[in-house]
């Protein structure tokens, strides 16, 4: 994506995230973003797009864009399970209880299975892009912290978004 446009995705996120605009509100029209963040209609639109996949927003044709009803930031959470962790009668219960209360439609959980130390790719950039975008509301580690990034916790990720590192974690 370009600079541009991350730029307009934030701009629209952030009100959102820090709840100027609540859960199944109306989002200002497209015309009003186009003037307030000077940019074209196009890129208004593909930004909206982006929420929408995020799940941050929803639109009603006519009727407008608005706040997704459980927008990730409030009701999705990351599981964590490192390559070190077997399946147990704890994990297998653990996912089950996470399939329930998705199913119920109370929170949703993301599984990123195996997270490794390839701190570049796969799972932990999964996770991590998910963290950056604000797409969760939390993380469970299914293990210990140390066992999850089997080496040093990645503090430019904990400190720059306001987690907590993932060595004071456990579970």
């Amino acid at each position: 994506m370009s600079e541009k446009l991350d730029a307009i995705i934030e701009k629209i996120r952030r009100p959102i995230i820090q709840g100027a605009y609540a859960p199944g509100s109306r989002l200002p029209n497209r015309s009003h973003m186009v003037e307030a963040y000077g940019a074209s209609s196009a890129t208004i639109q593909h930004a909206i797009r982006m929420l929408k996949r995020d799940g941050f927003v929803s639109t009603r044709g006519k009727n407008g864009t608005f706040v997704h009803p459980r927008p990730p930031h409030l009701f999705r959470y990351g599981m964590v399970y490192s390559t070190y962790i077997e399946q147990s009668f704890f994990t297998r219960n653990f996912d089950h209880l996470a399939r329930v209360l998705s199913a119920a439609g109370e929170i949703a959980f993301e599984v990123y299975r195996p997270v490794t130390t390839s701190f570049d790719k796969g799972e932990y950039q999964r996770l991590l892009d998910d963290v950056r975008a604000h797409r969760l509301a939390g993380i469970v580690f299914i293990t210990t912290p140390e066992q999850a990034f089997a080496t040093a916790p990645p503090e430019a990720c904990c400190h720059s978004h306001r987690l907590p590192s993932p060595s004071t974690l456990s579970l």
